[in-house]
């Protein structure tokens, strides 16, 4: 099966994690990183994933997952390795429209989990399809040893640059040559320009 790589943004959108368990965490862990406002619903929470409900100030339900517990969820995280509640979930995921992971289930998953590397604004994500999380792990670490530790904060002063042209620069073509210059500078110097580094560069027709 392939699957088609996109971005999401779930930030302060509702996400359903079921299970209380080990791999329940880690997709917890992974979706706060990107400020999902989530819930988790689980027969048997362990004490780790409770820790990280509490100092979170998650919403959960120590009970079996229903149905109706996906509804007006963004997507839906099921770690619960139970296969009736794996097909009940999917079933009602499909039916809402709502994207679905079931670990290790390909079968009752929508999407899947990418092996993922992140500076910042700065994020890769590398699948194998399900084939081989270990080879999606490898080639992850591999752009985290290629990519300098700067980088991001590099990446961060664009963002702010950017912002910054497009309120004071009519010209989109001089807008264009002075982010590529800048950024260009300043992977050269590994670091973030200065201001008067930026403003020289600004001042060139």
């Amino acid at each position: 099966m392939t699957y088609f790589p996109m971005y999401l943004n779930i930030e302060n959108r509702p996400c359903l994690v079921v299970g209380g368990h080990h791999t329940a965490y880690q997709k917890i862990k992974t979706l706060l990183d990107f400020g999902a406002d989530i819930r988790v619903v689980s027969s048997h929470i362990s004490e780790e994933v409770m820790d990280l409900l509490i100092a979170n100030k998650m919403s959960f339900e120590e009970r079996n997952v229903r149905e109706e517990d996906v509804q007006g969820m963004i997507l839906v995280v099921n770690a619960a390795a139970d296969p009736e509640a794996d097909r009940m979930i999917y079933q009602a995921c499909v039916e809402r429209g709502i994207a679905v992971n079931t670990v290790d289930n390909e079968k009752y998953s929508t999407f899947i989990f990418p092996a993922i590397y992140r500076d910042g604004d700065i994020i890769a994500s590398v699948s194998s399809c399900g084939a081989s999380p270990s080879a999606a792990a490898w080639v992850r670490d591999r752009i985290r040893e290629m990519v300098p530790p700067y980088f991001g904060e590099i990446v961060k002063q664009q963002r702010s640059l950017r912002k910054k042209l497009k309120k004071e620069e009519p010209d989109a073509a001089k807008r264009h040559r002075v982010m590529k210059s800048s950024f260009k500078l300043a992977v050269e110097k590994g670091r973030p320009l200065s201001e008067k580094e930026i403003s020289d560069l600004s001042s060139v027709d």
